[in-house]
């Protein structure tokens, strides 16, 4: 693999999926950063927890700050219950963010 292709960006929220990865990425290419976002979610307690992660890990860590672009869910919008079911689709908790991962993505990839 080139120095070129040997680098990844780890989307991170500081939850155990995304540290599994980090340390993952970590064994498997030479250039590590990660990435969190902070889009308005009512408890930032996760991000205080990846960059505690990361600097253990000796991984830089940006968080981008897309508030407001995330809309329609209880983890956002500080006046609904979280307990409350999802108002576009009842199956959903209330803390779904729809699109949040697409978004994520698209940001993380431009």
């Amino acid at each position: 693999m080139s120095e070129q292709n040997n680098k990844a960006l780890v989307l991170f929220s500081g939850g155990q999926d995304s540290t599994t990865c980090l340390y993952w990425a970590k064994k498997q290419f030479n250039t590590v950063e990660a990435l969190g976002f902070r889009y308005g979610q009512k408890h930032d307690v996760e991000l205080r927890q990846a960059e505690i992660i990361a600097a253990q890990a000796q991984v830089p860590f940006r968080v981008l700050d897309i508030t407001g672009m995330l809309q329609g869910s209880a983890l956002t919008e500080h006046d609904k219950a979280m307990a409350a079911p999802h108002e576009l689709n009842e199956n959903l908790p209330a803390s779904f963010v729809p699109g949040r991962n697409a978004v994520f993505l698209t940001i993380a990839t431009s």
